[in-house]
C-alpha cells in the first residue's frame, strides 16, 4: 500500500520553504536586527589601501539595508561611499582590483555594480551615477572601530 502526502501539504511546505528563502535572501542570516552592521567583502590593494564593503540593517522591511563602501588609506585616513539603499544585492559580494588603473570593481548578484575610480575619489554606480565623498573624510580609526564590530569581521 502506497501513501501519499495530500496536495495542500505538498503546497504549504512549499510556501513556508519559499517564504522563509525570500526572507533569508531580503533580510539576512537570521539573528541580524536592524542596527547591525555585517562586513560583506574586504580587500587590501597593493598600494595599502584597505577597502571594505559593510550592510547596516534599516528598520524599513522594503529598503532593509544600507550600503556603504569604507577606504582606509595606508596613512589612516578613512573614506565613506554611499552604496546602495537596498536590500540583498550585495550578499556575497566581493571586491576586485585592477592594478593597472588602481580601480576597485565592486562585484555583487554576478556582475559588477559598482567602480571605485581613485583618480576622481568616487565611486561610479553600474547605471552611471556618481556617488562622490569628498565631504565623507574621518579618521580612519574611527571606521576601524566600526568595521572591527561589524558581524562577520575576523
Amino acid at each position: 500500500m502506497k501513501r501519499t502526502i495530500p496536495l495542500s501539504v505538498r503546497v504549504g511546505v512549499v510556501l513556508v520553504i519559499l517564504v522563509i528563502g525570500v526572507r533569508l535572501f531580503h533580510l539576512g542570516p537570521f539573528g541580524i536586527h536592524s542596527g547591525d552592521e555585517v562586513l560583506l567583502a574586504h580587500l587590501k590593494a597593493a598600494n595599502g589601501v584597505e577597502f571594505f564593503v559593510v550592510g547596516q540593517r534599516n528598520e524599513e522591511l522594503i529598503k532593509a539595508w544600507s550600503v556603504n563602501l569604507y577606504r582606509i588609506d595606508s596613512d589612516d585616513v578613512g573614506y565613506v561611499y554611499y552604496l546602495e539603499h537596498k536590500s540583498s544585492y550585495y550578499w556575497c559580494c566581493s571586491l576586485r582590483e585592477n592594478r593597472d588603473t588602481g580601480e576597485i570593481d565592486i562585484w555583487a548578484d554576478g556582475q559588477r555594480g559598482a567602480r571605485y575610480l581613485p583618480s576622481r575619489n568616487e565611486v561610479m554606480l553600474l547605471d552611471g551615477r556618481n556617488r562622490n565623498s569628498s565631504a565623507m573624510a574621518t579618521h580612519g580609526w574611527n571606521l576601524r572601530a566600526s568595521i572591527r564590530h561589524a558581524k562577520g569581521h575576523k
